[in-house]
């Protein structure tokens, strides 16, 4: 439903006064849909975005979402291959980036921005897996990407 109120305050200037947990954002990217409804009853929305100020970032700007960069080694472009159904697999610290390609033999590593990820439950085995130091994820889908390497 459109409120003027919610919007005019964002026009104005409107700011959100507290810092949302990336933890929270992330407990909401994960929850189920079903979860997620029962949440949107549960808790106040100030700006019409369908996420619950408790989980948003920004609860009265409509536009801005949680988002993460991330780095992803591969030998073609993840938009593409998240639009062939593929999985993409990326990386929370370059160096592992970094690491993986030279392991791997890929041509690019990639900076790749999204919204829908989660962190990956490592519940197969990967070979070079000792090497690596952060955390990676699977990515749902690309905000934007740019090569670096």
């Amino acid at each position: 439903m459109f409120d003027i109120d919610k919007r005019i305050g964002r026009i104005i200037g409107t700011r959100n006064k507290r810092n949302i947990s990336r933890k929270a954002q992330i407990k909401w990217k994960i929850a189920s849909t079903g979860k997620r409804i029962d949440l949107r009853k549960q808790y106040k929305d100030s700006d019409g975005d369908r996420v619950p100020d408790k989980f948003d970032c920004s609860p009265f700007n409509v536009m801005r979402q949680d988002r993460l960069d991330l780095f992803h080694a591969g030998d073609e472009s993840p938009s593409n291959k998240i639009n062939k159904g593929e999985v993409i697999y990326a990386f929370l610290h370059l160096n592992d980036a970094k690491e993986w390609k030279k392991d791997k033999n890929k041509k690019h590593i990639y900076k790749i921005s999204s919204s829908v990820f989660m962190k990956d439950n490592k519940t197969y085995s990967r070979h070079f897996s000792d090497k690596y130091t952060g955390t990676e994820y699977i990515v749902k889908n690309i905000l934007g990407e740019e090569i670096i390497e």
